[in-house]
């Protein structure tokens, strides 16, 4: 039969406060960080220095346990208030407007918002115009352009046509212009 030997042992915080001397050769074992201390009969646990080796190395991590079932859905929530600011391009006012809506004048190419405070609401102008400024002078008149020619209704085309003369073809329904380039006339069809 064999003999079984016990080493003395504790946790951390029970050597830590009684802090015991050990006898020459007297093995102590810490069972929370699994360190041995040898005692020399002199000086007490916190004294001695552990003869246990480094921690190893950090292993791999495990797998990845399976996906636990899926809880219950949450109560539903209240519903939220309806937001609808719209962007209106008119020439006149939208009709009942809510705070933020937008509105782009064509007559006067402004946009403003709509603004409700305390105790009013009205059209507010967006960004910072500045005045008009002043007209400038009037430029120097073109040159005379070429006259155009008439517009002809008939079955056939005009016999002394000018350049920029229409011919409504009655018989089809298509109308030409007569077109001059590098001196050769020719009725080109207006899609």
């Amino acid at each position: 039969m064999a003999t079984r030997i016990q080493q003395r042992r504790g946790t951390a915080a029970e050597w830590e406060s009684e802090n015991p001397i050990l006898a020459l050769g007297e093995i102590g074992f810490d069972t929370t960080n699994e360190n041995i201390r040898i005692g020399d009969g002199t000086s007490p646990w916190n004294s001695l220095d552990s003869v246990s080796g480094p921690p190893g190395p950090e292993g791999p991590q495990g797998p990845t346990g399976p996906t636990g079932p899926l809880g219950p859905t949450g109560p539903l929530g209240p519903t939220g208030p309806i937001g609808r600011a719209t962007f209106t391009v008119s020439a006149t006012q939208p009709t009942a407007p809510i705070n933020g809506d937008s509105w782009f004048n064509t007559e006067t190419a402004v946009t403003a918002i709509y603004y409700e405070d305390a105790d009013s609401s009205q059209w507010i102008e967006a960004g910072n115009s500045g005045p008009t400024g002043p007209t400038g002078p009037i430029g120097p008149t073109g040159p005379q352009g070429e006259q155009g020619g008439e517009a002809t209704i008939s079955t056939t085309p005009p016999s002394d046509p000018v350049p920029g003369e229409f011919w409504f073809d009655a018989d089809d329904g298509r109308t030409y212009v007569w077109y001059l380039f590098n001196l050769q006339g020719q009725w080109v069809e207006i899609l």
